[in-house]
């Protein structure tokens, strides 16, 4: 699914720290939505910004944390991904908000098994293990809310291998 338009796609391509400021203002008017419960809103924007954080995990220049509120690349990815999830959950469509957690936490995965090509920067493996461990969380509740996914058994054993392989690294 594309959420962004090619505008704003074009921006990020000449002006990378556009992506950062789209992301905050995108994140905060979808949230705004999210809590008003529109969710056709909610999803557009919190679409671009789940796009625009994959897009980010692609900047190496960008992966530092930002001054005020600290999420680095990986948080921004987890977070909008995650809240985009919910907001089809919330508006009923189940299938759409298990292809996005599962897009989540299989995009970490391919972080964690290949962090020397992926991340840039040791100062990853900290966030990764707890964006995973918190992927793992939302894929719990989905299983225990809606109970329909299949390969829920699958992905408790690739997050267990990433998160011991991340605590390997780290020690």
């Amino acid at each position: 699914m594309q959420f962004i338009c090619d505008k704003h796609r074009r921006e990020f391509l000449s002006e990378p720290t556009a992506a950062l400021e789209s992301w905050e203002q995108w994140m905060h008017l979808g949230v705004k939505a999210f809590e008003r419960e529109e969710w056709d809103s909610a999803i557009l924007l919190l679409g671009c910004c789940y796009e625009a954080s994959e897009w980010l995990l692609s900047q190496p220049e960008l992966h530092e944390p930002d001054a005020d509120n600290s999420l680095n690349a990986i948080d921004r990815f987890m977070v909008s991904g995650h809240q985009l999830a919910e907001s089809y959950g919330r508006k009923g469509e189940y299938r759409l908000e298990l292809k996005f957690l599962l897009r989540v936490h299989d995009y970490l995965n391919s972080l964690s098994r290949y962090p020397q090509h992926s991340l840039h920067h040791n100062i990853f493996h900290l966030p990764l293990k707890y964006s995973l461990e918190i992927c793992q969380i939302m894929l719990d509740r989905y299983y225990k809310q809606r109970g329909d996914f299949d390969e829920y058994c699958h992905c408790l054993e690739q997050t267990f291998h990433s998160i011991e392989k991340l605590r390997y690294q780290l020690n």
